[in-house]
C-alpha cells in the first residue's frame, strides 16, 4: 500500500509541477523570450566579433570563431564564417549597428526573461524602473561575457599548444621537438606539450556544462523579485543545465542528421531551426525557474509541511 502510494507521488510531482508551468503562461514567456532572443543573438554576437576582430588579424582565428559559434546554436559554420569575415573587413560600421542594435534588442530580450522567470515564481510586483533597466543591462554585458568566452576556449587552447612548442623548441632543439620526446641531461621524457594538450582535451568537454550551470545559478539568484539564497537554486540550475546540454547535444544532432526545416522552410530553414531551439532552451530555462520556486518554499515551509500537503494529496486525508 506504503509503496503503491509512493509510485504515485513520484507521478504526481511532476504532472503537479507541468500544470503549474502551463497555468502561469511560461509556454508563452518562452514564446516571447525566444522572438526577442531572435534580434538580440546576432547583434550581441556581432559585437563580440568586432570587438575581437580589432585583435584577430589571420583568417584561421576566424574559423576557429565560427566552428564555436556553431557548436553553440544549430546554424552552419561557413555561414558564420561569412558573416565574420564580413565584420572583420566592416568592423567600424557593424561595431556601431551592433551596439546600438544590442542596447534596443538587450532590453527587450532579457525583459522577457526577466518577467517569465518571475511568472515562474508567481511573483507579479515589479521592480522599480530603473533597476529592472540596470538588471537588463547586466545580463547584457554578462551574456557578451559568455560569448567571449565560449568562443575563445579554442583560441586561448592553441595559443597556449603554440608557446609550449616554441618554448620547447628553444631548449631541446627543433629535432627533439618535432620527434615529440624531450631530452634534458640525457634522459629521454614524453613531450610536455602532448600532456598538457590532453589535460586540455579532458577540461574542455566539462567546460561548457560549468558554464552553463554558473549562468543558471546567477539567473534564478538575481532575477525573481523576491530574497532568493544560493542554497535555493542549485536544484533548479542542475536540471535546467542537464536538460539545456542534453537538448543542445540532440537539438544539433536532429538538425544535422533530419534537416527537415530546410525541405519546409527552404533557405530560412536555419533561421527556423535557430528559433525554434531558441524556444526549447526557453521553455527549459523556465520550468528550471518553476523548480527552484518550489524548492525554495518547500525549505521555507519546512519539510515536514509540504511533505504532509504530500501525503494528503496522495492518501486523501486530512490525518496527520
Amino acid at each position: 500500500m506504503l509503496r503503491s502510494r509512493f509510485i504515485r507521488l513520484l507521478f504526481l510531482i511532476p504532472r503537479d509541477l507541468v500544470n503549474d508551468f502551463l497555468a502561469k503562461n511560461c509556454t508563452q514567456f518562452a514564446a516571447a523570450i525566444s522572438f526577442y532572443a531572435l534580434f538580440s543573438l546576432f547583434p550581441l554576437t556581432l559585437a563580440v566579433v568586432s570587438g575581437l576582430s580589432f585583435f584577430l588579424g589571420d583568417p584561421e582565428s576566424g574559423v576557429d570563431l565560427a566552428h564555436q559559434i556553431s557548436e553553440l546554436a544549430p546554424v552552419s559554420s561557413d555561414w558564420v564564417g561569412a558573416t565574420i569575415a564580413g565584420v572583420v573587413e566592416k568592423r567600424a560600421i557593424t561595431g556601431v549597428a551592433a551596439v546600438i542594435g544590442l542596447i534596443w534588442a538587450s532590453n527587450a530580450v532579457f525583459g522577457a526573461i526577466r518577467k517569465g522567470v518571475n511568472a515562474a515564481w508567481g511573483i507579479s510586483k515589479p521592480r522599480p524602473f530603473l533597476s529592472e533597466r540596470i538588471i537588463d543591462i547586466s545580463l547584457t554585458f554578462g551574456a557578451a561575457l559568455l560569448i567571449l568566452v565560449s568562443i575563445s576556449t579554442t583560441t586561448i587552447r592553441t595559443f597556449l599548444r603554440h608557446t609550449i612548442d616554441w618554448a620547447q623548441q628553444q631548449i631541446c632543439g627543433r629535432e627533439l621537438a618535432e620527434a615529440s620526446i624531450v631530452q634534458l641531461d640525457g634522459i629521454c621524457m614524453v613531450d610536455p606539450a602532448l600532456v598538457f594538450g590532453g589535460i586540455l582535451d579532458l577540461i574542455a568537454p566539462i567546460f561548457a556544462p560549468l558554464l552553463t550551470l554558473i549562468t543558471f545559478i546567477v539567473l534564478y539568484r538575481f532575477l525573481p523579485n523576491t530574497s532568493v539564497r544560493v542554497s535555493d537554486v542549485w536544484p533548479g540550475a542542475l536540471i535546467a543545465s542537464l536538460s539545456f546540454e542534453m537538448l543542445k547535444s540532440g537539438f544539433v544532432w536532429y538538425v544535422a542528421a533530419y534537416p527537415a526545416y530546410n525541405v519546409v522552410y527552404g533557405t530560412l530553414g536555419a533561421v527556423v531551426a535557430l528559433l525554434a531551439w531558441i524556444y526549447l532552451s526557453a521553455i527549459v530555462l523556465l520550468f528550471g525557474a518553476l523548480v527552484t520556486s518550489r524548492y525554495s518554499r518547500y525549505l521555507s515551509q519546512g519539510a515536514e509541511r509540504v511533505g504532509w500537503l504530500f501525503w494528503r494529496a496522495v492518501s486523501g486525508t486530512n490525518d496527520r
